[in-house]
């Protein structure tokens, strides 16, 4: 906290002379984390940053300054950013289908369901408490299948937008 506290003493002291109250001075430099942030994610090179913040109507010396930053910072940033993805721990999927042609209350009720157990891959560190099985029905599994088509098409489509690192 204390480190926190000393950069944004600095960053007051480098914009005093833009007479920004503390509110603004915040917005600004959650601004420019984002823009920093973004540019590593998305492997920007440093001119392009450069020219984006002049383009936004950064002084030039400001400019300046983050383009350096940046440039010396970036792998550092990078490496950073991978560290804090959310990343699930491999598993293993068993399944099985069941049809019920009929109970004692409902003779004829043909229901499809579809159970789903989650298993890691390294048992040792988890209990099978932690990974109940999921009843699904048909229709909820049709569902649960489109959505997941949907997020692996979003996910592939970023990761063709974004040029490797």
């Amino acid at each position: 906290m204390e480190r926190l506290l000393s950069q944004y003493e600095k960053v007051e002291k480098l914009v005093s002379d833009a007479k920004l109250d503390e509110d603004e001075l915040k917005m600004v430099m959650a601004a420019i984390r984002f823009i920093v942030t973004s540019s590593a994610k998305y492997n920007t090179d440093v001119n392009i940053l450069v020219e984006e913040l002049q383009q936004i109507g950064l002084p030039k010396e400001h400019v300046a300054a983050v383009g350096k930053s940046y440039k010396d910072n970036v792998e550092k940033l990078r490496t950073k950013l991978q560290e804090s993805m959310l990343r699930l721990p491999s598993s293993v999927v068993d399944w099985k289908v069941e049809y019920c042609l009929g109970n004692s209350f409902r003779p004829n009720l043909e229901q499809v369901s579809v159970q789903l157990k989650f298993t890691p891959s390294q048992p040792e560190t988890t209990t099978a408490a932690e990974f109940p099985a999921v009843v699904l029905s048909s229709t909820e599994l049709r569902t649960l299948l489109t959505q997941l088509k949907e997020a692996q098409q979003l996910c592939t489509t970023a990761a063709i937008a974004m040029p490797p690192s």
